[in-house]
């Protein structure tokens, strides 16, 4: 093998070797690059998620009443 390609090979073996390490030589866990998401796409989702935890929630609360005609009813000894 050629020793001047050899040592170039090298060379961006080691670099690479470096930037995977911090300066303490511990492994940097890689993360990949990811593109930062439209504001509107964020809204849109916590909007999303908030409208189905209300549903969801409201669903938990009508199955704590079926039966049980328009009243609630709470766990004994609540005093209420």
């Amino acid at each position: 093998m050629d020793t001047e390609r050899s040592g170039e090979t090298r060379q961006r073996f080691l670099q690479h070797v470096e930037e995977m390490l911090n300066e303490r030589g511990e492994r940097v866990p890689a993360v990949p690059p990811v593109p930062k998401l439209p504001e509107e796409f964020v809204a849109e989702s916590r909007r999303v998620a908030s409208e189905k935890a209300k549903r969801e929630y409201e669903e938990f609360e009508l199955k704590k009443t079926v039966g049980t005609g328009a009243r609630k009813v709470f766990p004994a000894g609540t005093g209420r």
